[in-house]
C-alpha cells in the first residue's frame, strides 16, 4: 500500500543521505533515479544481453504479444514501466547493436519517462576491455589486424588507447553515455488519481 511504499522510501533516502556523508565528495544520488509511479503500474524488468540482440528482439516482441508494446514498439499500456538492468555489453559479438536499440527504443515518443536504463558491472572500461566489448568496437570500427588475437587484456587496453579514432570512440560510448546511466531505479509510489 502506499503508506508501506513511503516508509520503505524514507528508509533509503536515510541511507543515502548516510552514505553520501560517509564518502566525502562522492554524489551517490547522481547513480540513482527515483521516479513516480502510480501504484498500480506494471514494471518489467530485462538485461543481462551480454551483446545478444537475438535475445532483446525477441523479448521485444513478447511484449508486442503481451500487448505492452506497440509493433513499432511504443509504450502501448499506460501503466507499464520497462527498467532494463545492464550488462548491455561484453561476451556477445552485437553489443554495440543492443546499446543502440535500447537507446533508440527509450528515445521513442512516449518511451521516455517509461523506459529506464540502468549501468550493470559491465558498463565500465575495465570491464569493456577485459571482457571483449573493446574487441568487437575495434573490429567494427578500428584497426583490428594491429592487435593479435592471443593479446592480453594490457596490451589491448595499451593498443586501443594509442588509436585516437578509438579514444574518440571510447569517450563518446564510455563518457557520454554509460557514465551518465544510473545504477538504480526507485519507484516512488503515488496514488493512483
Amino acid at each position: 500500500n502506499f503508506s508501506e511504499n513511503r516508509n520503505r522510501y524514507d528508509s533509503l533516502e536515510k541511507k543515502v543521505a548516510e552514505a553520501e556523508k560517509n564518502n566525502g565528495d562522492i554524489d551517490i544520488k547522481r547513480y540513482l533515479i527515483y521516479l513516480g509511479v502510480r501504484e498500480d503500474t506494471e514494471i518489467y524488468e530485462m538485461g543481462d544481453y551480454h551483446g545478444s540482440v537475438h535475445a532483446l528482439i525477441r523479448n521485444l516482441w513478447r511484449l508486442v504479444a503481451l500487448g505492452k508494446l506497440n509493433h513499432d514498439l511504443t509504450i502501448k499500456d499506460p501503466n507499464f514501466m520497462l527498467v532494463c538492468k545492464g550488462d548491455y555489453v561484453d561476451r556477445g559479438s552485437k553489443s554495440l547493436e543492443v546499446i543502440t536499440l535500447l537507446m533508440a527504443l527509450k528515445l521513442k515518443p512516449g518511451n521516455w519517462s517509461k523506459i529506464i536504463l540502468l549501468a550493470g558491472n559491465h558498463e565500465t572500461s575495465t570491464m569493456a576491455v577485459d571482457n571483449g566489448f573493446f574487441d568487437e568496437l575495434d573490429r567494427k570500427f578500428g584497426q583490428f589486424d594491429t592487435i593479435p588475437m592471443d593479446a592480453n587484456p594490457a596490451t589491448v587496453r595499451q593498443r586501443v588507447f594509442r588509436n585516437p579514432d578509438m579514444q574518440d570512440l571510447y569517450k563518446a560510448v564510455y563518457d557520454k553515455f554509460f557514465d551518465l546511466l544510473p545504477v538504480a531505479f526507485i519507484p516512488v509510489y503515488k496514488n493512483p488519481t
